[in-house]
């Protein structure tokens, strides 16, 4: 049996990622002849993850629109609770990108075998493996100011 979890936050503010793992191998000798073994794995991750802008110039992120973004203006919210523009270039405020926006994906995956070796004659051995994969996930985004 095996444990694992990772937590890393990003060098980008509010950007992490987290994953739980949970992984079982088990292998029995019912009879002398057969062998059955079974593989179990269960890992569930959590990824905060950097908005893209959705302006002209897309896919900018807040690394790059930060280095484009005219310094002179504010980056904060104005007095209607938007962020600031660019009235100048089609270009997202990088703190709304950071700070505004929250692009949360949640995904589980479990995956099973189960395999039995029976010995047929000496040196022959049959094989039956069965498995199964099931996976999920969601997006939650949410956008503020």
């Amino acid at each position: 049996m095996g444990l694992n979890y990772f937590d890393q936050e990003g060098i980008v503010k509010s950007t992490s990622d987290q994953k739980y793992n949970v992984r079982l191998n088990v292998t029995s000798n019912p009879f002398d002849r057969l062998k059955v073994s079974t593989n179990i794995n269960f890992t569930r991750q959590s990824t905060d993850e950097i908005l893209f802008s959705n302006a002209a110039n897309d896919f900018a992120g807040p690394i790059n629109t930060a280095i484009q973004f005219d310094p002179s203006l504010p980056t904060g919210l104005n007095e209607n609770g938007r962020y600031y523009m660019n009235p100048n270039i089609a270009l997202d405020n990088p703190v709304a990108l950071v700070e505004g926006i929250t692009d949360e994906e949640v995904s589980s995956r479990f995956y099973g075998s189960l395999t039995a070796d029976l010995e047929v004659l000496k040196n022959l051995t049959a094989t039956v493996r069965l498995g199964a994969e099931l996976k999920n996930g969601r997006t939650d985004f949410t956008e503020a100011g």
